[in-house]
């Protein structure tokens, strides 16, 4: 989420710019620790100053008095409110999306930080729901506010290849037909179901798009295996040009997730006029509506066989799923996004 920190505190910057009456401040640094704040007040001006000198605060955003975590922490920092930002609630409760060790250290971080919080931001109405139904004091004190693309064709400058070609120049540059799926290769990200429909499809290519996550062995074996029928690529680290070709190229974008907190691919694919093929789970289709094609991500697999055969041999088809997208762009942009966030420090500000 680090990328779409940046963009938030860009978007906000702008904003400020252009006098809206408020100052925009920002650092990224560790947690103070006890020793750094010894014998100072949490709400002393004494205190932040501090920590500014020794370049010690964690996530700031700060707007006018208002403390904005973009990270499940928030320090002692005591200013008039403090915000946090939640992305998802997997680490609140036992789930197999990420290792036992790590939930357990996660979730003790979290619950401090939700202790600590005056005002919850999330990505979704789905993250919302889930929030209120293991934490009901938020029911009131939480704001669905969603992220803008972080990839789009807007101020797109066409780099100039390198010169030496990359990988995915290579690849693009043998002009296959391709489906893409942009998603770290673990378990939550459920590939298996889309390794099953591509089975049968070995006239068009799978790639894959994301680093490796919880349980990223199996699902690279399961690629692998993949590929004895139908070639089955996987990228990682890529640059943003190349992402962008990638999506300019791709036939479609697919993404079987079992369950998300927002869905940025989603977002970002509908920018480049790209059909979505998605798993019906409530945040994507928070994203996509009814404009996007949509498959049961358990027991889906002939579902989605059908969409994607369909989808591979009928340009006209993707033509018009893509076209059914246009009417959604509209309500997905950092400013939009950081118009809401300044909503919400104004409305916080105002209540004291």
């Amino acid at each position: 989420m680090g990328l779409c920190a940046r963009r938030l505190d860009a978007a906000l910057r702008k904003l400020a710019s252009h006098d809206i009456g408020l100052s925009v401040e920002s650092w990224t640094r560790r947690s103070p620790r006890p020793s750094d704040v010894a014998g100072l007040q949490e709400d002393s001006p004494e205190l932040l100053a501090r920590l500014r000198k020794l370049s010690l605060l964690n996530s700031w955003r700060g707007v006018g008095g208002i403390y904005h975590s973009v990270d499940p922490i928030l320090s002692p920092l005591k200013t008039s409110k403090r915000v946090m930002t939640v992305h998802d609630c997997w680490t609140l409760r036992e789930n197999p999306y990420q290792s036992p060790q790590f939930q357990r250290q996660q979730k003790k971080k979290f619950e401090r930080a939700l202790g600590r919080a005056d005002h919850v931001v999330l990505p979704s109405r789905h993250v919302l729901d889930q929030l209120v139904a293991l934490r009901p004091e938020f029911s009131q004190r939480a704001t669905v506010i969603p992220w803008g693309p972080l990839m789009d064709h807007e101020g797109e400058s066409n780099p100039e290849p390198p010169a030496i070609p990359s990988v995915v120049d290579a690849y693009l540059s043998k002009g296959r037909p391709f489906f893409l799926c942009v998603a770290n290769l673990e378990t939550r990200k459920n590939h298996e179901i889309l390794f099953q429909a591509m089975e049968s499809l070995p006239h068009v290519d799978l790639v894959l798009v994301g680093a490796k996550g919880w349980g990223w062995e199996a699902v690279e074996k399961r690629r692998q295996e993949l590929c004895r029928t139908t070639p089955c690529f996987w990228f990682q680290g890529l640059s943003v040009r190349e992402m962008r070709a990638l999506y300019h190229h791709a036939m479609t974008v697919v993404l079987p997730s079992l369950d998300e907190g927002f869905g940025l691919p989603a977002c970002e694919a509908m920018f480049f006029d790209k059909p979505l093929v998605l798993s019906k789970i409530p945040p994507f289709i928070e994203i996509a509506g009814s404009s996007a094609l949509y498959f049961d991500p358990v027991a889906g697999v002939s579902e989605l066989r059908e969409i994607l055969s369909s989808l591979a041999r009928d340009t006209a088809l993707r033509a018009s799923w893509a076209s059914k997208l246009l009417s959604r762009k509209h309500i997905f942009s950092w400013e939009l996004t950081a118009r809401a966030h300044l909503a919400l420090y104004r409305r916080l500000m105002s209540l004291g």
